[in-house]
């Protein structure tokens, strides 16, 4: 017998063995089952986000980029003679002062090839079977600010036996876990919970830095399963207890798996991972994957290689789907920001019905204003001059979101203050939009009005104690 096909028959005649106790080996297993490529790939529960993820930490439904996801993934292993498919989809709501929520669902599926049947005696019967496991689970989340709480529920079915034949029982899992988001660190902790007696459960905690440009992520895990339980039965009716090791009783004993992400292209990410048990009777699995993005599309790949053991390679191949409203991922607190993300600088206002003079001394009103308030590290106007002087950059004319944009990239600022000054029925009017220079969206907008120069100075005063507000409570 090839050793592939002995390994399906042995996972197959332990499934039978253990029905009769009740206890649901391979269902706990496939609960934890690594069903994306993104995942197996880069090696790291707690890295850049990923719709199957949320199925080992529902707290990570706080980074959906988008309102929605979906995606489908398969994985081969042993030549094609295991295989795992799967199906996801997660809902993120847009938050409100309250809290943000979210949903997730889940199916999967774990087929072995056909292979002849055994009795509780390790006999064969004459029967050929096709075990199967199947998955439903489902994960909600809360999140506030940058703390996100998920919990989700796993339901295990088992499928493909005989009339008459032992199957596995019906088994549950649950899973408890929170993400912290802390800047560009990332911390996660799961306490997985399993209906199963020698594999009650487990915990889960590990950390992720994000990076940016070519270098996206780089992520650690450390994943403990508990202690198994004691088995006080025996064929003589004594109570003596027989207790064996947990690596021999679980599928997965404590391992420590890491992971790095890069992006030598934006429309080609390669991930690389490892994980390595702290059983020697388990081997270390090299992860290796690659992502390739396309509007609202990604398409993945990822290849698990066992250096050592019998485990054999696994292909994982996904596809995932966004859509609906963007969502804005959760931010760490304001002390844990770096200077650089605060910088801000006012470009010159749009003279409306005025001179350019007038607005470009409005400009200077509100750029004052804001060095006062200290929300923000401002760029002085000669500064900003100097390195526009030597970028080539002419700013006059630059009324655009687009041109905006480039001009933040220039002066190197996180957001960029821009607006006009004009004149209306008798009326100054001052209309002010803050623009993230990495989206290229405006996320704050005001305007003042008055009669007179006094006024106009009065306004301003309060549009810049406005905006510094909303950057206090925001962060």
């Amino acid at each position: 017998m090839r050793a592939d096909l002995l390994v399906v028959a042995l996972v197959a005649g332990a499934i039978s063995a253990r029905a009769s106790t009740g206890e649901n080996y391979l269902g706990s297993d496939l609960a934890r089952l690594s069903l994306s490529a993104r995942e197996a790939g880069a090696g790291s529960l707690y890295g850049s986000y990923d719709i199957y993820k949320v199925f080992s930490n529902p707290a990570l439904l706080a980074n959906q980029p988008r309102t929605w996801e979906f995606g489908a993934g398969d994985a081969l292993q042993f030549g094609g003679e295991q295989n795992v498919w799967s199906l996801a989809g997660g809902w993120g709501g847009k938050g409100t002062d309250v809290g943000t929520f979210g949903a997730g669902l889940l199916l999967s599926g774990l087929n072995l090839a056909e292979i002849k049947g055994t009795d509780l005696n390790g006999m064969y019967t004459g029967e050929n079977i096709s075990p199967a496991i199947y998955h439903l689970g489902l994960a909600g989340l809360y999140q506030w600010q940058f703390v996100s709480f998920g919990g989700g529920f796993h339901l295990l079915l088992p499928a493909g036996y005989p009339s008459g034949d032992k199957s596995p029982a019906e088994g549950y899992a649950w899973d408890l876990g929170t993400t912290v988001s802390l800047g560009k660190l990332d911390l996660g902790f799961v306490y997985h919970i399993y209906d199963d007696t020698y594999t009650p459960g487990e915990i889960s905690f590990g950390f992720a830095f994000k990076g940016t440009n070519w270098f996206r992520s780089a992520g650690l895990d450390l994943n403990i399963p508990f202690a198994p339980s004691t088995d006080t039965s025996s064929s003589s009716g004594s109570t003596a207890p027989t207790t064996t090791t947990a690596a021999a009783l679980k599928g997965s004993p404590t391992t420590i798996g890491g992971g790095l992400t890069f992006a030598p292209h934006p429309l080609f990410l390669l991930r690389l991972g490892l994980v390595t048990p702290a059983s020697s009777e388990y081997g270390q699995t090299l992860r290796a994957g690659f992502s390739v993005p396309w509007r609202d599309w990604t398409l993945d790949y990822a290849l698990g290689l066992a250096i050592s053991g019998d485990a054999g390679a696994q292909h994982t191949l996904g596809v995932g789907w966004t859509f609906g409203a963007d969502r804005k991922p959760a931010e760490g607190p304001k002390f844990f920001m770096k200077q650089e993300e605060r910088t801000l600088a006012v470009a010159t206002f749009d003279a409306q019905n005025v001179s350019a003079g007038d607005a470009a001394v409005i400009s200077d009103m509100i750029r004052n204003q804001l060095i006062k308030e200290g929300a923000f590290n401002i760029i002085e106007k000669a500064n900003m001059d100097k390195i526009l002087g030597e970028q080539a950059f002419q700013q006059t004319g630059c009324t655009t979101q687009e041109c905006a944009v480039k001009l933040g990239k220039v002066l190197n600022v996180k957001f960029l203050v821009v607006g006009s000054f004009g004149k209306a029925l008798e009326q100054y009017v001052v209309s002010m939009r803050v623009i993230d220079v990495e989206t290229a969206k405006a996320v704050y907008s005001d305007e003042t009005y008055g009669k007179n120069l006094p006024e106009v100075r009065e306004g301003i005063t309060k549009i810049a104690a406005s905006l510094t507000e909303a950057v206090k409570k925001a962060k």
